[in-house]
């Protein structure tokens, strides 16, 4: 569950900027 919670954290990083971009 740590792990999972871990990777998804990252996951969610990496994943807002890219959204944030693509909105603007």
């Amino acid at each position: 569950m740590n792990a999972f919670s871990i990777s998804g954290s990252e996951v969610l990083e990496g994943v807002s900027p890219s959204c944030i971009e693509i909105v603007q």
